[in-house]
């Protein structure tokens, strides 16, 4: 596929921008509904990381385009109600100005330690979700739909993908359709139906075997192979999006209560399997969960199904704690305190308030010893050495939400009252890109393990573009209102004249013995 551009206006997009030109291609689309994608934990490293669990992650199989006619979720949900970014455009002096201040920022980073130095090994908990390095056209598909269908679509990896069309509910009578599609050539594989309109209908997670939806508020397993309904699970009050997680490195799904304790239901038999005792607050990636039972910190070993947990930490009274590494680091009033692994989790030691690290609202786990800390106004990269703590970067704003990839934790922040959306790198806390604060722009934003998809903004309109983990840019699309990430393949979405709804998948060509 040919890079045909015919203006040279993508200079805007960033100061100093020497990137490629974006791909034109033959799209007329519909907007469409953002959703949170559903990451497949695959784990190379060869110990365990631990990191702070990012606001709902989800795992899939697949490829899922789903067709709906409500306008749904972003994928970042920043604070309750709808983004502020949403309704304020910054102009570009905003922007030049976040980038004038990263780079005096990063100057005086640059003297202090590098706390996570790239080892060469993936982290373990990195989104398995690959952008392409170039797009080639895989297949298209067109897909029957009417005009009053909306469409959102989810891309995992190259064997599976799933199509769900339905209507809005806007009459007494609403419907869904489920279609299986072959994620290398488009072809659709099974087809199942719901009696419920798609706006009741919210994808979950899969495994191999299990694809797990939120139907009309009760939780059900659908056979991967044949669509077939398998297993439900339902409690007193209706569940919802934000009360399902998938366990990192497990066939888990918890289903979050209002005391904090979940309940554990395998996906692939829909049967409760146990229950954890209270919030989750850390995970090696590997299948074990660090939860805060009370005054205790407590670890589940859940890889291999559900076992009761073992002490950690007694005593934690701190009202922020984590574990980092193998120690239970806490901020509270009193400064920060670790109780060491090493010393069998004895007493917890004082270990001050230093000036530059600030008591902390919130600390995010990274890789090995080291964390980020969120405090009120500023984010501070920092590690424990030793039984010592030192910071290395330190940023204004807010951490809104966290990603995980290859090289560890992205932080996307906020700064000006949320006028400003940043992403850092957290091993560094460099600028990886500044979001154009524009219509739109984080339900089309997806942050994968190699790289981010962001909205970009030029005076002939709208592009998505594709970046690496340094903010390079690698490609671009033209007029594009929604497209979701794959194994190196993104799927885009046309809304035809008929009101069929044709799916486009780029990427880079690969064969699937």
């Amino acid at each position: 596929m040919g890079s045909d551009l015919d203006d040279t206006s993508d200079e805007i997009w960033r100061p100093g921008y020497d990137g490629p030109p974006p791909v034109s291609l033959p799209i007329r689309l519909a907007p469409s509904s953002g959703r949170e994608r559903a990451p497949v934990h695959e784990h190379h490293s060869p110990e365990p990381t631990r990191r702070f669990r990012t606001p709902s992650p989800r795992t899939v199989v697949g490829i899922l385009a789903v067709v709906a006619t409500s306008s749904a979720a972003a994928l970042i949900a920043i604070g309750s109600g709808d983004s502020p970014a949403d309704s304020a455009a910054v102009p570009p002096a905003a922007v030049d100005e976040a980038v004038a201040a990263d780079g005096g920022q990063r100057a005086a980073r640059d003297e202090l330690p590098d706390v996570a130095a790239i080892s060469g090994v993936p982290f373990a908990g990195a989104d398995p979700k690959r952008l392409p390095g170039v797009l080639d056209q895989i297949w298209s598909a067109s897909v029957d739909a009417s005009a009053g269908d909306d469409v959102w679509v989810e891309v995992v990896d190259r064997q599976h993908a799933l199509v769900a069309i339905g209507s809005d509910g806007a009459s007494p009578a609403g419907s869904s359709r489920l279609e299986a599609l072959d994620a290398e050539t488009g072809v659709t594989q099974w087809s199942s139906n719901f009696e419920v309109p798609l706006r009741s209908v919210t994808f979950v997670a899969a495994t191999s075997d299990s694809i797990a939806l939120i139907v009309d508020g009760t939780l059900t397993g659908v056979h991967s192979a044949t669509g077939e309904v398998v297993w439900s699970f339902e409690r007193g009050a209706a569940i919802v999006e934000r009360d399902v997680e998938h366990l990192v490195g497990t066939d888990l799904l918890a289903v979050e209560s209002s005391d904090g304790t979940s309940t554990l239901i395998d996906m692939t038999t829909g049967q409760t399997v146990g229950r954890l005792g209270g919030p989750r607050i850390a995970t090696d990636d590997v299948g074990g969960w660090y939860v805060r039972q009370g005054d205790d910190i407590v670890q589940y070993e859940l890889a291999d199904g559900f076992r009761e947990p073992s002490l950690v930490a007694p005593g934690v009274d701190d009202p922020v704690a984590v574990v980092i590494g193998r120690d239970v680091l806490t901020s509270g009033p009193d400064g920060w305190q670790a109780s060491f692994a090493s010393n069998g989790w004895a007493q917890p030691e004082a270990l001050g308030n230093p000036d530059d690290v600030p008591t902390a609202t919130a600390i995010v786990p990274m890789m090995g010893n080291t964390f980020v800390v969120a405090a009120t106004g500023s984010i501070v990269g920092a590690e424990l050495d030793g039984r010592a703590m030192r910071s290395a970067w330190t940023r204004d704003g807010a951490v809104t939400t966290t990603y995980p990839t290859e090289r560890g934790l992205l932080i996307h922040a906020a700064t000006e009252g949320g006028a400003v959306q940043t992403i850092y790198d957290g091993r560094t806390g460099d600028v990886v890109a500044t979001l154009t604060m524009t219509l739109g722009v984080f339900d089309r934003l997806v942050v994968a393990g190699n790289g981010i998809l962001t909205k970009k903004v030029a005076p002939d309109g709208t592009r998505l573009a594709g970046l690496d983990l340094d903010g390079r840019e690698m490609w671009s699309i033209r007029d594009v209102a929604a497209a979701s990430v794959g194994d190196r393949l993104i799927v885009t979405t046309t809304r035809l004249d008929d009101g069929s709804i044709l799916l486009d998948a780029l990427g880079e060509p690969t064969t699937v013995s």
